[in-house]
């Protein structure tokens, strides 16, 4: 497809060429890494429900912080000193937060063995009265506003989960404290807080529930058991708890029974407990699991909970069999058949220990079902709660070893259990409707519908003239990828749909399609953001916003669709818009805005978006330092294939000079082009610190073959590299490639089939394809294979289906090749990409007589090398190699001596001292 022109707004012209010419006639400083300390981002963005206030968090890069807390009528500023977590009161009457240790206190703490605890602070927002608690952990406004709860930390000298628990009715201005509280949750109706008490000898524990706003204090149940998993059910007084039962010597595990009581503070307040003992359907030797909150459903007639298997203590008489046995290999077994295999059964170790079959109780029968069939499966509870489905990938555990995961779908009638199989073979499954009545998935390249009561699967999409499936996805699975839903309209009869730039209103059953959204005729990618957080469904009667994204121009705004279907573009910039939020009771909207140039900001903006105002001015000092440009460049591949890259200027460009450049790379990077990014030591590979280093930065798309990700990088590579080239800002002579982790492999793999670099930085990269195909991701336990064929690496195959390929497409069979001087770098715990990919290539470039290959490995470090002191020794690295490479600098004694193992040794001696 051929490109339209890269357009800018005549204003945008304006402000770019005048801004580049004042920057270079007054030749400004470029940042340097003693700069970089002062450069702020910011964090958890609230802005209060009445859209008076706005509370966001601020963090250097020299890692200190603050909570600012602005007015957005009188713009007055406060800030709180590591204020985190800020919370607004529903009525914007208050706000709480949290208070952290600084850094380096915390670097104290953890010296001396010491615990890390918060304080929290409320302020009336009017008055600017503030309260300081000491020691919370955690604290929660009532839904009302006018009520919150500050927990503390337990005390490390008791065994007791317990901590204090003050209760503030902030309208009337009392407060209580309440001991040994070792969890607590607000009923959304009315001013109740449930509590489970938690003693070091259990003879006080029980569950208590107090009315903040009478002053009331209510023992619901006391016993010496644990209470916990506190459950209210939404908009009603209806509360659940797990409660242990007493242990029986022959069982590892704990039981619990379930408490369960309705319309709490009536008269005809009931409460109701569960026990599996004599439970029909209930299986022997199963417990109510500990890990899974009780759900309840909306009309309270259900609590939903899991269950697990008991453990067994092991007879003493076996226990003494055993030791007489002696010691027993602790040998690992991995068979063929597994569809998890070890390592993964391993790593997912805790969390599947903790899933459990998911069963119903039912309240007015008081009867028991077993809903969940396998834990390995999902489990999904329709609306209504008259339905459930899960999925089945056994047929299809072959596929789903090796990155071709299918399912098919049953369908559990909640009041029967009667399970039927209502899909085959399917993988995008959206389940849940409002109505509860229709399953929706996709297949092939259209949706489908299946009605429950009906019995019948009706094709959504059947004969509109759009594609909903992703047809550029290049990746090679059998079945393409939907651009997936909006969502489902809260009165179940339509449901929202995305094409590749539009968004569809299609009725439930089938009757009527509407495109909502014109963006096709633009390019311009709409897609529907729900602005409210607690909704589940989308709401026809209201306006509904929009994301938008030029995917060509790299545009991005918002636009809205009135109820009547009128479309309303809001606001669409040549700049990165982010973070759309509204106050919850009034149309005010906060959204971020950022380019590369223009640090990242919030402004506020009023229904019109007509004139949105900048509320925060993070990094102001940016305009006493030169800073580069960013340019979205058209280009062709060596193949001929039409794609973009995202170009960015060094600081203080003077046109009448040629420049080196670093290209970076990995997939599509594009999307990106606007991005402002803070230049740190601690960020790898960061755009600003190179900029200011005075480089280009050229970072080009690549769109891959299936069977050929080399051979794809290669032809982008060169021919965006080329088009700069020819256009006489770069020195040649002085271009650098880096990448990591998949772009490492790019950048390893590159040197080996083109000359045009004069160094490469390849961090953490796959060097071997026939090696890394059989290798292990140790994080997740995952093999490579799926990841392999179907994933990032797009090789469709085994090697020994496709042998050429793989030694095509591979770095190590053309390391003979490699002239190119090549710095690589591994953490030596990569749970990613095996380590011994870099132990390999080094290996190989040595017995190839390559003398300008450096392998440097990090102690300790995972895929993403995360150690600061690490990191900065990295880029410290990254920097030499590109200075003396590019810009012919003198080379830094490792380059050209290396480290010895004695030289080392040395200096981890000073260090310690």
């Amino acid at each position: 497809m051929k490109f339209p022109p890269v357009l800018l707004s005549p204003l945008l012209i304006i402000f770019t060429t005048l801004g580049f010419q004042n920057s270079h006639a007054q030749n400004k400083p470029a940042v340097t890494p003693e700069d970089y300390g002062q450069f702020e981002s910011f964090r958890q963005t609230r802005i209060s429900p009445d859209g008076q206030w706005l509370a966001f968090v601020v963090v250097k890069v020299n890692e200190e912080s603050e909570l600012r807390i602005k007015n957005l009528s009188t713009n007055q500023i406060d800030t709180v000193k590591y204020g985190t977590n800020p919370t607004f009161s529903d009525d914007s009457k208050w706000l709480a937060y949290q208070i952290t240790p600084s850094e380096k206190e915390k670097e104290k703490l953890q010296k001396d063995k010491k615990p890390i605890q918060n304080k929290a602070e409320l302020l009336e927002l009017g008055t600017k009265t503030k309260r300081s608690f000491d020691k919370i952990a955690q604290f929660a406004f009532h839904d009302n506003g006018r009520h919150l709860a500050l927990k503390s930390y337990p005390s490390e000298k008791s065994e007791s989960k317990g901590a204090d628990l003050l209760v503030l009715n902030l309208q009337q201005g009392s407060q209580l404290n309440f001991g040994q509280v070792s969890e607590f949750a607000w009923s959304e109706k009315a001013p109740l807080i449930a509590m489970t008490i938690s003693t070091a000898s259990k003879t006080g524990n029980g569950i208590q529930l107090f009315n903040s706003e009478s002053g009331t204090l209510q023992m619901l149940d006391a016993a010496e058991s644990d209470y916990s998993q506190l459950s209210w059910r939404e908009e009603a007084n209806d509360l659940a708890v797990l409660k242990t039962r007493e242990k029986n010597d022959t069982i590892e595990t704990l039981d619990h029974s379930i408490l369960a009581w309705t319309s709490l503070q009536n008269t005809t307040s009931e409460k109701k407990t569960f026990l599996a003992d004599g439970k029909s359907r209930f299986p022997n030797n199963y417990r109510v699991s500990e890990y899974k909150k009780p759900d309840w459903s909306k009309d309270g007639s259900q609590i939903f909970f899991e269950i697990q298997p008991h453990k067994f203590i092991k007879k003493k008489e076996d226990t003494e069999k055993s030791k007489e046995e002696g010691k027993k290999s602790d040998v690992q077994v991995w068979h063929s058949k597994d569809l998890r295999i070890f390592p993964r059964q391993r790593s997912g170790n805790n969390r599947n220990s903790r899933r459990g079959l998911l069963c119903s109780w039912k309240l007015p029968t008081n009867e028991f079902l077993q809903i969940g069939t396998d834990v390995q499966e999902d489990l999904t509870i329709l609306e209504g709660a008259k339905h459930a489905v899960e999925t089945d990938i056994k047929p299809y555990s072959f596929g789903a070893k090796f990155g071709r995961p299918y399912q098919d779908l049953y369908l559990i009638n909640l009041n029967s259990g009667q399970r039927e199989k209502v899909l085959d073979k399917v993988r995008y499954v959206f389940e849940k409707s409002p109505d509860g009545n229709h399953i929706l998935y996709f297949k092939g390249k259209d949706y489908f519908v299946y009605n429950i009561r009906q019995k019948s699967h009706l094709n959504l999409t059947k004969g509109l003239k759009v594609s909903f499936a992703n047809e550029e996805y290049d990746y090679p699975v059998e079945q393409l990828p939907p651009f997936f839903i909006a969502g489902w309209a809260k009165d179940g009869k339509n449901v929202l749909i995305n094409d590749q730039y539009d968004i569809w209103q299609i009725s439930s059953d089938g009757s009527k399609a509407t495109r909502l959204t014109k963006g096709r005729e633009k390019q311009i990618i709409h897609r529907f953001q729900e602005l409210d957080p607690e909704a589940d469904y989308i709401d026809l009667s209201n306006p509904l916003y929009c994301r938008l994204t030029g995917r060509y121009s790299k545009q991005s705004g918002y636009a809205r669709i009135l109820p009547n279907r009128k479309v309303e573009q809001l606001i669409l910039e040549d700049k990165y818009l982010s973070q759309l939020t509204k106050a919850e009771k009034v149309d005010r909207f906060i959204f971020s805005a950022q380019s590369f140039s223009e640090s990242h900001n919030l402004f506020l903006s009023e229904e019109s978006f007509q004139s949105p105002q900048q509320v925060t001015h993070l990094n102001a000092f940016l305009n006493d330092y030169a800073w580069g440009k960013s340019e979205l460049v058209n280009f062709k591949s060596t193949s001929g294939k039409e794609l973009q890259a995202a170009l960015y200027y060094p600081a203080n460009y003077d046109p009448s000079r040629k420049y080196p450049m670093i290209v970076y790379t990995y997939e599509i990077l594009t999307n990106q082009i606007h991005r402002f990014r803070v230049p740190s030591e601690r960020s790898l590979y960061n755009f600003s610190s190179f900029t200011s280093e005075g480089y280009f930065v050229l970072a080009p798309d690549i769109v891959y073959r299936a069977g050929d990700p080399g051979v794809s990088a290669v032809e982008a590579v060169e021919g965006a590299v080329k088009h700069i080239v020819d256009r006489g800002m770069v020195n040649e002579q002085g271009i650098g490639l880096v990448g990591h982790s998949w772009g490492g492999y790019q950048a390893t793999y590159i040197p080996t089939q083109t000359d045009i670099f004069a160094a490469s930085v390849a961090g953490a990269p796959i060097t071997n394809f026939l090696s890394f195909m059989g290798s292990i991701h140790w994080n997740p336990g995952l093999p490579e294979v799926d990841h392999w064929e179907t994933g990032q690496a797009r090789m469709g195959a085994p090697y020994w289906e496709d042998f050429e390929a793989h030694v095509r497409n591979s770095p190590a069979a053309f390391v003979h090749k490699l002239k190119t001087p090549m710095l690589m770098a591994f953490g030596d715990k990569d749970g990613v990409v095996d380590w011994h990919q870099g132990v390999e290539f080094y290996n190989f470039a040595r017995r190839a007589g390559n003398e300008d290959f450096i392998l440097l490995v990090y102690p300790g470090e995972d895929h993403g090398i995360a150690g600061e002191e690490h990191r900065k020794d990295y880029n410290n690295r990254i920097r030499d190699w590109f200075a003396h490479h590019l810009k012919k600098e003198a080379a830094a004694k490792w380059i050209i001596e290396g480290v010895s193992f004695k030289e080392r040794e040395e200096f981890l001696k000073e260090e310690k001292k």
